[in-house]
């Protein structure tokens, strides 16, 4: 089962994602390649077209070796909508290599977290006053390519909650689907 956490800058996902893994038996850490990226380029923030480019297709390689040659549960960090909203924000445009994944693959369960809860600092974060804006642009996608989602949102006790209560739930139908 592959479950995707998504949504806009210092909403959650990273700690979402870390606590499913240490609470799901046998789960898979799917880490987001372009923070491995950028934090190689700190103090500088910039990042040329190509760049980035190598960022979504050195992702897309790590998903499609993750996802396609093992039989665990992935926590995926940072999905491809990630990707997908960066680049339309950045460059104003949809890029075939991602349309291609999004067409290809879609998550088993897929949790976009609301970015009500506090901003953190952070060297790779650029837009602390834009997170709800951003966030509805991940619905929208959502809901363009027919993806079903759950919203993530409260405290991190809350979201946490509602996060294991949903993939507990998703396990336990593809379980049962299985047998």
């Amino acid at each position: 089962m592959n479950i995707w956490i998504t949504g806009p800058e210092s909403c959650g996902k990273t700690e979402l994602a870390q606590f499913l893994v240490q609470h799901l038996e046998g789960a898979e850490y799917v880490e987001e390649y372009a923070r491995i990226y950028l934090e190689k380029k700190l103090p500088s923030l910039d990042y040329s077209r190509d760049e980035l480019e190598h960022i979504v297709e050195e992702q897309i390689s790590r998903w499609e070796i993750e996802l396609l040659n093992t039989q665990t549960h992935h926590i995926i960090d940072g999905d491809i909508l990630v990707l997908k909203i960066w680049v339309e924000e950045v460059y104003g445009e949809s890029w075939p290599s991602i349309e291609r994944w999004l067409n290809h693959f879609s998550p088993d369960l897929l949790l976009l977290c609301k970015p009500d809860v506090p901003w953190i600092a952070d060297p790779l974060r650029t837009n602390p006053n834009d997170r709800d804006r951003l966030f509805e642009k991940y619905v929208q996608a959502c809901i363009d390519l027919s993806w079903p989602y759950h919203i993530i949102s409260g405290g991190y006790d809350q979201r946490e909650k509602t996060a294991l209560e949903l993939v507990r739930r998703a396990l336990s139908i593809d379980e049962s689907k299985q047998r």
